[in-house]
């Protein structure tokens, strides 16, 4: 082989190596490439798995506490033992009606079916899940109407209480004499001869005092009432006398109720109501209806059966 074709096989080499290392390089380069692109994208999955789980565990919690807190019952509010007073933080002059209180036979009435109480458009969310959760089914506002528009209850925009709106009309001018303010509770029950000026509007009263034992009676048996007007002091107290009156409570223990929650505020503009106007009123009942069952039933039609269930809520067995 002569110098020539060995310089042109020497080139021919060469060139073929360089070719090859240039190929190897090459390759080389792009598994390198494809190993950090490999790596990368394991970096990208990791990330994203982790993302994705994290998300996951973050809704899941979400839904978590939101079962938890929808669930989680509020702490019952404090109950003074002595006097049946609801201790909250928005509402004043609220109690069960009858607290330690015994009717026919010397026996204690149930003093938690019902409860009194001023005023409830103030109730904080706190205070309103805790009156559900001590058993409040039916809420009675014996507010005007004109009231509600001021202040409108929490209570009407609940969907698992019963709220009615049922006035007993009382008047709110300033009360000039214990005759005075006795002739205004005879008016609110509707106690005067309906062909009298206005008398019409006295059998209106009677229809509104059977429409508020009626809601009472359809209540269920395990739901509490609470019943309120802005103090929690006239029209409440004329409700609360009515109920304690079918439980047979004494006349003494029916006026301290009422004065102690009639004094228990001292926003109210009206002058404190007296012992002997409140004896007096319940007298005047008495004495013309023979008892409170027997007002009821024939001056407001209440029936028998309503009667039954109601004092069957209050009288326990």
């Amino acid at each position: 082989m002569n110098k020539k074709v060995k310089r042109k096989i020497a080139v021919l080499a060469a060139m073929l190596s360089i070719g090859q290392a240039r190929s190897l390089a090459m390759d080389s380069y792009e598994l390198q490439t494809k190993t950090q692109s490999n790596s990368q994208l394991t970096k990208d999955l990791a990330i994203g798995a982790v993302t994705i789980l994290s998300g996951a565990l973050l809704i899941w919690g979400g839904v978590a506490l939101a079962k938890y807190l929808k669930n989680k019952k509020p702490a019952k509010p404090s109950i003074d033992q002595e006097t049946g007073e609801i201790n909250l933080n928005s509402v004043k002059n609220i109690r069960f009606l009858g607290w330690k209180m015994k009717g026919k036979n010397n026996k204690f009435i149930n003093g938690e079916s019902f409860i009194r109480s001023g005023n409830t458009d103030a109730l904080t969310p706190e205070d309103l899940a805790a009156l559900k959760e001590l058993g409040v089914k039916t809420v009675i506002d014996l507010r005007y109407p004109e009231e509600l528009k001021r202040e409108p209850d929490k209570f009407s925009g609940e969907s698992d209480v019963n709220y009615k709106n049922i006035t007993i009309p009382v008047s709110y001018s300033s009360f000039g004499n214990m005759l005075h303010m006795f002739n205004i509770y005879l008016k609110a029950l509707g106690c005067f001869n309906p062909t009298e000026p206005n008398g019409s509007q006295f059998k209106h009263v009677r229809k509104n005092i059977k429409e508020i034992f009626e809601t009472i009676a359809n209540t269920p048996e395990n739901g509490k009432i609470l019943f309120h007007c802005y103090h929690g002091k006239d029209r409440t107290g004329i409700l609360s006398m009515l109920i304690l009156s079918l439980a047979g409570v004494s006349k003494e223990d029916i006026v301290k109720n009422f004065l102690e929650c009639y004094n228990n505020d001292g926003k109210s503009e009206v002058q404190p109501f007296t012992k002997e106007a409140v004896e007096k009123f319940i007298d005047f009942l008495i004495k013309h209806y023979g008892d409170m069952e027997k007002f009821l039933k024939d001056e407001c039609s209440v029936s028998d059966e309503t009667i039954k269930k109601v004092k069957k809520r209050i009288i326990s067995s």
